[in-house]
């Protein structure tokens, strides 16, 4: 038993039903490729702006009103959101604007010729702020709702909402450069087709369940949620939220990459309900004495786990991502791994804050899964914490790197147990950790040790792996081996 985290119990359940019924509204409609589709640069349109000193009796066409003209920039976003068509643009004057931020697309949407995109007056910042998490009025209403399909929505902050920063419930959208914090309920989530979030941040999050007091229902800092698919979170970061760092929560073929999450409530990243998801690449770390620690039952890099709701989770793929610190450092529902791969990844240094039962570096928890398998990994775990912990059954172990011998079940061929020799090298506080902590030391046993696997021919950095791959998420820099 691990608290408030295992399997089914986990909940956020509410949450899940609040995504899909803000997201009903955008309902998607096109099948799903397997890979998401960016929005192409906009196609010749009109440019519309908003400024804090506009009126919505202008016709928005001017950064600047013109005297004695009814030309000028609009004064809300909402305004801005009625009158944009396919192909036409709204920049934003820098300032800060309070209350909701509009219902785009709701009527009209961009196409992929002439998508609709939102960004920031070049060179200015823009906030959209809920006024001390008063506004927006509605319940379970975020700053701003995307609707339509074929939006961008770049270079905006979102502050201080009474529920959540920004819902993309549309399909074929991208966010890029978006920040989103101290919100009542999660920074960002999307629910529709195609999505990309990319170069994103989210902090401060879930305030509503700050210091824990929520039994269920807390956010997250940037999900792919009810139903999502085909959507992509890469290159974004999420910190200090109370709740999920970053999370696949009910999705179909999403995908997590190229990210960094440190210090959430009870997990940094989090797969639930989700189908051929994909986590790649991520760094996930826990600070000793984060300022959330002592307000949850555990924290943990990197969590699989379904919550007793369609669909169930199958074939996902966790890869090349690096995991120090926490109570776990992987956390598995032996239930939920059914075809799961988890390969090339370096998990290291689980705290020792639980009961040894409770705690261990890598922990999989009762349950059978099918064609499951842990391979390539480095797992290094020092002090009285276990290497690992199997109540699992149906997960094949082979070829991984233990810094001491696990309990048996979790022991296969080809593995190597001793000190893999991790560089432990740079600072390790509360967004500075880098994959240099990582990386493998000349002579390490971790070098030339892994099976190679068509489906992992990189590694953390992207490199290509040799035909004699390490063990871990990257590749050594110098290839001489201990072995």
């Amino acid at each position: 038993m691990i608290g408030r985290v295992t399997g089914r119990s986990y909940p956020v359940l509410l949450l899940l039903a609040l995504c899909a019924a803000v997201a009903a509204a955008g309902a998607v409609r096109a099948a799903a490729p397997p890979a998401p589709t960016l929005a192409p640069a906009a196609a010749a349109g009109r440019v519309f702006f908003v400024a804090t000193d506009g009126n919505d009796a202008h016709d928005g066409l001017a950064p600047a009103r013109a005297k004695g003209a009814r030309r000028g920039p609009f004064r809300t976003l909402g305004r801005a959101a009625r009158a944009v068509r396919a192909g036409d643009t709204v920049q934003v004057r820098g300032g800060t604007y309070v209350g909701y931020a509009g219902s785009w697309g709701y009527e009209q949407g961009g196409t992929e010729a002439a998508p609709i995109t939102i960004m920031a007056y070049p060179g200015e910042s823009v906030v959209i702020d809920g006024d001390g998490r008063r506004l927006p009025d509605g319940p379970y209403t975020p700053l701003m709702q995307v609707y339509g399909d074929w939006f961008r929505v770049r270079d905006l902050e979102f502050r201080n909402g009474s529920y959540a920063g920004l819902n993309i419930a549309g399909s074929h959208c991208l966010v890029e450069n978006v920040v989103s914090h101290h919100n009542l309920g999660s920074g960002i989530f999307a629910s529709g087709r195609h999505t990309v979030i990319d170069r994103c941040r989210a902090f401060s999050n879930s305030l509503k369940n700050e210091r824990g007091v929520m039994p269920i229902g807390w956010g997250f800092g940037i999900s792919l949620c009810a139903g999502a698919r085909s959507s992509v979170v890469r290159r974004s970061a999420a910190w200090h939220n109370w709740g999920e760092g970053l999370s696949i929560a009910s999705g179909y073929d999403c995908v997590i990459e190229d990210c960094v999450s440190y210090d959430n409530f009870t997990t940094n990243i989090y797969i639930s309900q989700s189908v051929r998801g994909v986590c790649r690449r991520n760094l996930s770390y826990y600070t000793p004495g984060n300022p959330i620690q002592a307000f949850v039952s555990s924290q943990n890099c990197i969590f699989l786990g379904d919550e007793g709701k369609p669909p169930n989770s199958s074939g996902n793929t966790v890869v090349n991502n690096l995991c120090l610190g926490g109570d776990r450092g992987f956390l598995g529902s032996g239930e939920v791994l059914d075809g799961a791969l988890i390969a090339h990844n370096t998990f290291a240094d689980a705290f020792a804050r639980l009961k040894r039962s409770e705690s261990a570096c890598v922990y999989f928890t009762a349950g059978r899964s099918s064609g499951a398998r842990f391979v390539n990994n480095v797992i290094v775990q020092d002090g009285r914490v276990p290497v690992a912990h199997l109540e699992a059954a149906g997960v094949r172990f082979d070829h991984n790197a233990w810094s001491r011998r696990p309990v048996r079940g979790c022991r296969g061929a080809g593995d190597v147990v001793r000190d893999p020799m991790l560089a432990r090298s740079g600072p390790s506080g509360p967004g500075a950790l880098t994959a240099a902590w990582f990386e493998l030391l000349p002579g390490s046993a971790a070098i030339d040790a892994a099976i190679p696997l068509a489906s992992v021919a990189d590694d953390h950095h992207g490199r290509p792996r040799s035909e004699k791959p390490d063990l871990g998420g990257i590749e050594a820099a110098d290839r001489s081996s201990a072995r």
